[in-house]
């Protein structure tokens, strides 16, 4: 009876024993896995130079992941780097002035300004008479010594009446010098510029003495642009006057009368007086087109007619 008893206290103290040595086996290496765990997740976090806790060790790492800042791409460098460029508001146009309404007066002023752009100033030319280069030396011997234009104009005027034949010889050739000088200096400053702006050189010439009443320079002589264009009148008006029949007679009379005898001119001699007309047309127009490089306006009209 006993002895039964204590083979069952034995085997239970057996049982027991094996199940404390088992449990303990299980906590030994439960406890090895967890330092392990822990050391691995030390050495780790030492390598991403992250501080370690032991009681908070995942919550640590995600959080010390979590705050660590990204490399930058090149890519979004340069989108940051690349600005929009700002948009340029147009500025308010300002508001244009009323344009000044010009008087008559202004109007004219103007005009005659542009005219006289267009006009040409001619070079200082010398004097070409007798009398001008009289004139000439006594000014710029006045002016040395001080006396005014109008004292030098009066001495001149007296000089000049007690001129000897000599002395006026001496001055006409003088002067006949001079005008040969100027021929040549204006000849060459005309060729300086275009027949084309000679041409209107002598038209606002004109313009100006009918605007002004004064002559503003002689009417340019250019050898390159043809002489006007002469009519069958004009050219029996030519002949007459150069017959000596109308001399001492005036202008305006003589008019009327080489109109009368031209009207009054058999169909022969109208005839031929037309023949000059078509050739001396046809003349102008060669010499218009070599100068202006076009044709001249009337025959621009009876093309488009």
């Amino acid at each position: 009876m006993l002895s039964t008893i204590a083979r069952a206290a034995a085997k239970k103290v057996g049982a027991g024993a094996v199940r404390s040595s088992t449990n303990r086996v299980f906590q030994s290496i439960w406890h090895s896995q967890r330092l392990r765990t822990r050391e691995n997740t030390e050495a780790t976090l030492s390598g991403a130079n992250i501080s370690f806790t032991p009681r908070r060790t995942f919550a640590t790492a995600t959080k010390a992941h979590a705050t660590s800042p990204k490399p930058r791409s090149k890519t979004s460098t340069k989108k940051k780097a690349s600005k929009k460029p700002k948009k340029v508001t147009a500025k308010p146009k300002a508001k244009s002035r009323p344009k000044k309404v010009l008087t008559p007066e202004e109007k004219k002023k103007l005009r005659i300004k542009e005219l006289k752009a267009v006009a040409l100033s001619t070079p200082k030319l010398k004097p070409s008479t007798a009398w001008t280069v009289l004139v000439g030396e006594e000014v710029s011997e006045s002016a040395a010594g001080g006396k005014s234009l109008a004292s030098s104009t009066t001495d001149a005027a007296a000089k000049y009446k007690s001129l000897s034949p000599s002395e006026v010889e001496s001055y006409n050739r003088k002067a006949n010098s001079n005008k040969a000088e100027n021929e040549t200096l204006l000849r060459d400053w005309i060729k300086s510029y275009t027949p084309e702006q000679i041409r209107l050189a002598n038209n606002a010439r004109g313009l100006l003495k009918k605007l002004t009443g004064k002559s503003y320079g002689h009417q340019l002589q250019d050898d390159r642009i043809p002489k006007r264009l002469r009519s069958e009148m004009a050219l029996f008006a030519q002949d007459r006057w150069a017959s000596g029949d109308l001399k001492g007679v005036k202008l305006t009379d003589a008019a009327k009368l080489l109109r009368g005898e031209f009207l009054e001119l058999p169909e022969g001699e109208r005839k031929a007086y037309r023949d000059r007309a078509i050739a001396d047309r046809e003349r102008y127009v060669r010499e218009y087109k070599a100068a202006f490089n076009r044709d001249p306006e009337f025959v621009k009209r009876a093309r488009t007619a």
